[in-house]
């Protein structure tokens, strides 16, 4: 390997274990403090005090500790100590200084958590809960030489194929978008009473499934078809676009594939709320299948190079329709129109923006639906800015935000006619900022797929994405 190219694999892998780290404590920070019922009053914070739990190992209320409770506060923060091991690792091998380093980390940021939820209605700071994160973090430092070693080379392994076969990455963040919908809100609860319960009702979720009974077909079920029928879709363009991988890792890969769906609705049942259904898992796996049969199409080596580009393009196209129907099913579903009456109505009570309040805006279901908005928003705003390359890139980004603001007033003044759907005034940034998010990822996009093209045998496939010689330097 150039040393030049190893040394850029080492920083890509301090990159990816950096965001790792602020991921994973974004995802503990919402765990432990979700559904933010805040009461920022002093009668309210001095009444949390009182019931905190200030000496290590004694129950405020003379209960006796729950081992769960005390199990699941280690291992929430196990990862969290590997992790910043890891990092700090990478950066300085010094085994002493970096487990000091790494489990004061994690003290620091336990803290913050129990002093936060201080502030909290329904959370209480504990102690013991401190400590056992810290206890946690301390374990996941010492698991660090038993386990790094033999993933090191892997994950390096894996930076360095995905450095060189970018859609793949691609590819893996569709399907974890569709895992964070499945499992949101985060509320998870592990026991064998509530994971038999949920096994039961998993089972009972059969039963609702459209056509073969009087369940309705839901929104759901149509954007987990979709879903299914864009993961397949995509994964089939990153086979026809870039290097396949080998055989043995191609039959897991689609051994994966046929699980997944009926995987992650088993995984649900951890969810306080009800676990991903069966029936949105089949229609997942029909998604699949359709995309499969329709985009799946083998290349003879007989035929000419223009019948493979063909078939991209195809592929490239039919992306864009499932796109656009997501797109259409998310904010227009159930595709009808409230009566005339109810317009006028609506414009009476002067009730048709609806604006949330400051919890409502930071429930699950809100951010969730938001995050979205910015998802469907950034695949035109990448189709735009790829369109307009002769433009500067302020100019570029300033006519892409004007159309996503103008995207979003229509879009929300569609929604206001529609029963099930409500027009929302504070959802209105989102939709230029997905459009702006596009075009920011198709710059980057483009750059690394320059860069990529000079060291893969793919040029002839990367050169269809390049920016004419005539194109003016951004600024």
């Amino acid at each position: 390997m150039h040393p030049q190219y190893k040394r850029d694999t080492l920083e890509a892998l301090r990159f990816v274990l950096k965001w790792s780290i602020i991921s994973y404590a974004l995802v503990v920070f919402y765990i432990t403090t979700v559904p933010f019922d805040f009461d920022l009053s002093l009668r309210g914070i001095a009444h949390e005090w009182r019931q905190a739990e200030k000496i290590p190992l004694i129950h405020s209320h003379g209960k006796r500790l729950s081992g769960a409770d005390l199990t699941s506060n280690i291992l929430l923060f196990v990862p969290l100590g590997f992790l910043f091991f890891a990092f700090f690792q990478e950066k300085r091998r010094d085994g002493r200084h970096n487990f000091f380093l790494a489990v004061t980390a994690c003290f620091l940021f336990s803290f913050f958590i129990e002093s936060f939820q201080l502030l909290l209605e329904d959370r209480f700071t504990s102690s013991n809960d401190l400590l056992m994160n810290t206890l946690g973090a301390a374990l996941g430092t010492a698991l660090h030489p038993l386990i790094f070693r033999y993933l090191r080379p892997r994950l390096l392994a894996f930076i360095e194929h995905i450095r060189n076969h970018p859609l793949w990455l691609f590819w893996s963040g569709l399907a974890l978008i569709q895992v964070f919908v499945a499992f949101a809100p985060l509320h998870l609860y592990i026991k064998v009473h509530h994971l038999l319960k949920q096994l039961h009702w998993l089972a009972q979720s059969a039963r609702q499934f459209p056509v073969f009974t009087d369940a309705p077909l839901t929104q759901q079920h149509l954007e987990t078809f979709l879903m299914g029928m864009l993961l397949a879709t995509t994964f089939a363009f990153v086979l026809k676009f870039q290097k396949p991988l080998r055989p043995t890792a191609m039959r897991w890969v689609y051994v994966g594939l046929f699980a997944y769906y009926p995987t992650l609705s088993l995984l649900t049942i951890t969810k306080y709320a009800h676990p991903f259904g069966l029936a949105e898992a089949a229609f997942g796996e029909m998604g699949m299948a359709l995309g499969i049969v329709l985009f799946f199409r083998t290349t003879d080596p007989a035929h000419q190079r223009t019948h493979h580009i063909n078939q991209i393009k195809w592929t490239r196209t039919g992306i864009r329709i499932i796109f656009s129907a997501l797109f259409l099913v998310h904010f227009f579903f159930p595709f009808k129109l409230k009566s005339y009456q109810v317009w006028l109505h609506l414009l009476e009570t002067r009730n048709w923006l609806y604006f949330p309040n400051l919890e409502m805006m930071l429930s699950t279901e809100f951010l969730l639906d938001k995050i979205l908005i910015v998802l469907l928003l950034a695949p035109i705003g990448y189709a735009f800015s790829h369109r307009s390359l002769a433009l500067a890139l302020r100019d570029r980004l300033a006519r892409i935000f004007a159309m996503g603001v103008v995207i979003g007033i229509v879009v929300e003044l569609v929604q206001f006619g529609i029963p099930g759907q409500s027009a929302e005034l504070v959802a209105l940034p989102f939709y230029p900022l997905g459009a702006v998010v596009g075009t920011l990822f198709e710059r980057w996009w483009r750059r690394t797929q320059i860069q990529i093209s000079r060291q893969t045998p793919l040029s002839h496939f990367l050169a269809m994405f390049r920016t004419p010689s005539a194109v003016p330097a951004e600024r």
